[in-house]
């Protein structure tokens, strides 16, 4: 193993601790990951990673921006406002729907408020972007949908609902769909502002996003549902796949507990009782607590991470001995067909909240139980590191480049950094640009595996050339490219359906994109 160098203490300011030099701690001597910088800011509500920044809001009202880079304090905002979900950081502002029922919009570095709605409600899901405007869902004190202006904060409620909304909307067409906490998944139409289809999963939403791809949508209920799957955005009724976490143990649960504190000779028997009506009634008598198993109690879902047409989830099930089973699962998102399942016992009882894994090249990384990241390789499923992390991982892993941001249970945000050869992608791909419709602008995402030439034009739908985003030669690497909805010489373009082509040695790709004015 090796050893962590010697710590050196840069700054402290406004209560925070930034420490640096901390590498690798104990990574089983893998190059692939190293400790780049920790911050303590305390008592920390929300944190964002977003344009070149790493964001902490804090439970006494800062806001404060730091360096990507080195964990360098680039400013600190004095707010009235706490965060009930993540903040929204888009353009040079940032959105805050806050504890105390309120959402509002400040700039940034300056911090100055340029709108504030009161009394909306005392639960929020994030907000999101969509065609110019803001949606919120709410829930304790008014559940509904929720649509603002962005620039003047002038909103309405689009929907009311019966059931709380702590999970961002999701959008596809003209309709929202929206997930709640009892379960729901809800399609809206947002042209007559009505419920038009309600599938209920038999779970509950408490965080986890909606995933669409592809006229589908990517569902990861928690609870005794124990499924994770895709449904059909136009009928939610129709599951395209799904995966069954469900095992034929049917363990007396009351029964496991009392083994869990009865006296090592006495818990066989114990055992043996919860698992009478279980197909495999004998496994109680050979129990052994090192490697074997129970599942008992719910599963507890992150939300899904799309790249590309791959998608990753983290599922974990609590049971006996009271510790919980960690399972990251990656499929193909078009059919379900399973590419990746890495499962292991983890330590401690899942928390209501799992972090979602994140895409970082060839790697899938993932917080399996608290106190550990692992990177898998998504192309033969073999670990590539593990780096543990003793202040427990609260959530969520935030990626920026090569560089991974984890918030702590100790209320720290630490920063890593990954080795360039796992960052690099394995195929061409053009992602789809987001958001999509757009007004302003929009954010275009490709991927180039070797040294090539490169083109990213845009093209009216009658093939006119518009702009030219890229034209030269791009080193492997994942590349992220905007477009202001501008021609070559400036002029903003119509709104309407627009091309965007992209060339790269023999691979070509087109995609569509709707500006709208």
């Amino acid at each position: 193993m090796k050893q962590t160098r010697t710590t050196t203490i840069l700054s402290v300011t406004v209560g925070m601790l930034l420490i640096a030099g901390m590498v690798d701690a104990q990574t089983g001597g893998s190059p692939a990951i190293e400790r780049a910088w920790a911050i303590s800011p305390g008592d920390i509500a929300a944190c964002v990673a977003r344009a070149g920044s790493v964001w902490a809001f804090t439970q006494s009202g800062l806001m404060l921006q730091f360096s990507q880079k080195d964990g360098g304090l680039l400013s600190t905002i004095k707010t009235d406002e706490v965060p009930a979900a993540t903040p929204l950081v888009d353009a040079g502002s940032v959105i805050i729907a806050a504890t105390d029922g309120s959402v509002s919009c400040r700039t940034f570095p300056d911090g100055n408020l340029l709108w504030r709605r009161e009394n909306i409600a005392r639960q929020f899901s994030s907000p999101v972007m969509h065609n110019g405007a803001l949606y919120i869902g709410t829930g304790e004190g008014g559940p509904a949908l929720w649509r603002f202006d962005a620039a003047t904060g002038v909103g309405d409620m689009v929907v009311a609902l019966q059931r709380s909304v702590l999970s961002p909307p999701a959008f596809a067409g003209e309709n929202a769909f929206i997930a709640t906490a009892g379960g729901q998944v809800i399609r809206i139409d947002l042209k007559s502002k009505t419920v038009a289809e309600t599938l209920q999963t038999g779970g509950m939403f408490v965080g986890q996003p909606i995933v669409p791809v592809k006229g589908t949508l990517l569902i990861s209920p928690t609870g005794e549902h124990r499924r994770v799957e895709c449904v059909a955005a136009a009928a939610l009724g129709k599951r395209a796949w799904g995966i069954s976490f469900e095992r034929p143990w049917y363990a007396d649960v009351m029964a496991l507990a009392e083994a869990a504190c009865a006296r090592p000779e006495a818990r066989g028997e114990l055992l043996a009782k919860a698992l009478a009506n279980s197909p495999d009634s004998g496994l109680g008598k050979r129990f052994n607590a090192a490697s074997d198993f129970i599942p008992a109690g719910p599963a507890i879902t992150s939300g899904w991470t799309l790249s590309g047409s791959r998608a990753a989830v983290v599922v974990e099930e609590g049971g006996y001995p009271p510790q919980a089973m960690a399972t990251l699962l990656l499929v193909d998102a078009d059919s379900g067909r399973e590419l990746l399942r890495h499962a292991e016992i983890v330590r401690g009882t899942p928390g209501m909240m799992v972090p979602a894994p994140v895409f970082a090249g060839q790697n899938v990384i993932a917080a399996l139980g608290p106190n550990k990241l692992i990177g898998l390789s998504s192309a033969t499923g073999t670990t590539e590191w593990e780096y543990p992390m003793p202040d427990g991982v609260a959530g969520p892993l935030m990626l920026a480049g090569n560089m991974l941001f984890v918030r702590t249970q100790a209320d720290s945000i630490v920063a890593f950094r990954i080795a360039p050869t796992l960052m690099l992608p394995g195929a061409f791909a053009l992602s789809q640009n987001m958001p999509n419709p757009f007004r302003r602008i929009t954010v275009l995402h490709f991927a180039v595996p070797k040294n090539v030439e490169v083109s990213l034009r845009i093209f009216s739908g009658n093939g006119t050339l518009v702009k030219t985003i890229v034209d030269e030669k791009k080193n492997a690497g994942w590349y992220s490219v905007t477009w202001n909805g501008s021609d070559d010489k400036n002029r903003q373009a119509a709104a309407g359906v627009y091309l965007a082509k992209f060339n790269a040695g023999r691979y070509v790709k087109t995609i569509r994109m709707n500006l709208v004015r």
